[in-house]
């Protein structure tokens, strides 16, 4: 599909209104389907246009968006999951900016929304109840000593030792991914990201390899 663009002195697409809350629901849906259909055009204006109303529609629009993601155009298809994406990746962000907001910082559950800005579909789950097992395996042993560094040492042990989290002897090669973002609030604020992403890191005969993600978050304030 080609609609024509007004710089080029050409007749000017007809302006894609958002229907208003207290129309008919039928006309809200035609409205929303025939939104959906200029997913393909060609013009970067229609189609900033579209994202523009899909992001002021809210969850109204997204039956109409979810469709678009089975039709049978490819360019169509691959635009409505580009804007789905992007919506649970704002979803995503605003979670973790009003937690950072908040009174008191969990800094686990910071980095698991960090992590669902990564990957909206990220089960956090899995990792948490291996978190939790690991601390209280470490409770259990360190129970009843006194001195912080002796604990500190108990705990240093179990994980590099036996569960494998040291670092492992010879040498070894690793592929490493990363990537960082920073988010500029105001003059003073900043919330600062990264991901760290380490394939097949342990020993075969050891420790057995497992994929480790490494997540950070931090606040700066500039006085």
């Amino acid at each position: 599909m080609h609609t024509t663009e007004p710089e080029r002195g050409q007749p000017v697409i007809e302006r894609i209104h958002t229907p208003h809350p207290e129309a008919p629901l039928q006309r809200r849906r035609d409205r929303y389907r025939a939104l959906a259909s200029l997913l393909g055009d060609d013009s970067p204006i229609v189609r900033d246009e579209v994202r523009r109303q899909y992001e002021a529609s809210g969850r109204e629009g997204l039956p109409s968006l979810m469709r678009a993601t089975t039709a049978e155009s490819p360019i169509v298809r691959g635009r409505a999951r580009t804007l789905l994406l992007d919506r649970e990746k704002t979803l995503a962000m605003r979670r973790l900016l009003r937690h950072v907001y908040g009174k008191k910082i969990d800094l686990e559950k910071a980095l698991f929304l960090l992590g669902r800005y990564h990957d909206p579909k990220l089960d956090p789950r899995p990792a948490q109840a291996r978190l939790d097992a690991l601390a209280r395996e470490v409770w259990s042993r360190t129970r009843g000593i006194e001195d912080p560094l002796d604990r500190a040492q108990v705990m240093v042990d179990y994980l590099a030792t036996e569960v494998g989290f040291g670092s492992a002897k010879g040498d070894s090669q690793n592929e490493v991914y990363g990537i960082g973002m920073a988010f500029h609030i105001n003059q003073m604020y900043t919330v600062r990201a990264e991901y760290q992403q380490i394939d097949d890191l342990g020993q075969d005969n050891r420790t057995g390899t497992e994929d480790l993600t490494v997540m950070g978050l931090g606040l700066i304030v500039r006085f």
